[in-house]
């Protein structure tokens, strides 16, 4: 198994827009099923009904709870990265499975050498850590790296041993 750095938990795990998004057209759909009930017939209006809310109780359970991991059950399973139109990478806070899924699709090992890249932390240092030295100073690029040489130099020192967040 793959050695796990223990990050804690990470903050919004299960909460996102898409979420609230998706709770949000779920139960305007079920306002607007309760709305056309009568029209619908009495059998097809409480099939949708019943789908509607079973769709709605999900992204809710989602939202609130999570994601379960499907290894030890607990509701402790976080989005590390995601492909455009692709794979979803997930680890577990728990028990440190790797998971990876597509939407609509079964979850999947992801333990193997070739998901490693995407598991891997990002690196700290941002897009100015190792800036090009030659800029040319009239451009929009060259504006940007000689303000922020600026506010680099102008920024207090923090004292020795203290690492510091901008650099």
């Amino acid at each position: 198994m793959d050695e796990h750095v223990a990050v804690g938990p990470r903050p919004g795990s299960g909460r996102s827009i898409g979420r609230l998004m998706a709770g949000i057209a779920a139960f305007a759909a079920l306002l607007g099923a309760i709305r056309d009930l009568p029209s619908t017939g009495l059998v097809a209006g409480c099939l949708l009904l019943l789908g509607l809310c079973g769709l709605l109780g999900s992204v809710a359970v989602a939202a609130t709870f999570g994601t379960r991991c499907p290894a030890c059950g607990q509701w402790r399973l976080a989005r590390v990265r995601a492909a455009a139109f692709g794979y979803r990478y997930h680890r577990c806070d728990a028990c440190a499975t790797r998971v990876k899924r597509r939407p609509l699709y079964p979850w999947e090992d992801a333990s193997g050498p070739a998901d490693d890249p995407h598991y891997r932390p990002r690196a700290d240092a941002g897009r100015w850590a190792h800036p090009p030295s030659a800029v040319d100073e009239a451009g929009t690029a060259g504006t940007l790296l000689a303000n922020h040489r600026r506010r680099v130099a102008e920024a207090p020192q923090p004292p020795p041993g203290v690492p510091s967040a901008n650099r």
